[in-house]
């Protein structure tokens, strides 16, 4: 069963952009993933830049052979670049209230900003998320 989570950055004009990852959404996976190797506004531009992602990793760009059938391991996986999916791509929300409204089916959500990652369970408070939220 997935975990699925809202993966958000918060844009120099107060916009989000903002996209749904279907697979581990929980801290302990995601959130790790992010703080460790996420950790610029570049890095995490370009990790939504692919639109949704069925798998977050360590990477977000695609090596020779990688596909969403054929998954080369420490990369991330994405419904649109890697499997041929259309309308998948990023979403735009006017500001942090819009975001709180959006319903993906999401458990949990993270956002940058501030240089930093937030995170909460939906419906929840925003925390900073810290390497101890990111243990199982």
């Amino acid at each position: 069963m997935s975990t699925r989570s809202i993966i958000a950055k918060e844009n120099e004009d107060g916009t989000i952009s903002a996209v749904y990852c279907h697979w581990d959404g929980y801290p302990s996976w995601n959130g790790k993933i992010l703080i460790e190797n996420y950790t610029t506004a570049a890095r995490v531009d370009n990790l939504l830049k692919h639109g949704s992602i069925s798998s977050l990793a360590e990477k977000c760009t695609k090596p020779k052979g990688h596909s969403f059938d054929s998954k080369v391991d420490g990369y991330t996986v994405y419904y649109g670049r890697d499997r041929g999916d259309e309308d998948c791509g990023p979403q735009t929300f006017e500001n942090v209230q819009a975001l709180d409204e959006a319903d993906m089916w999401q458990e949990f959500e993270y956002l940058f900003r501030d240089f930093k990652w937030f995170f909460r369970e939906t419906g929840g408070k925003w925390k900073v998320l810290t390497p101890k939220d990111c243990v199982d």
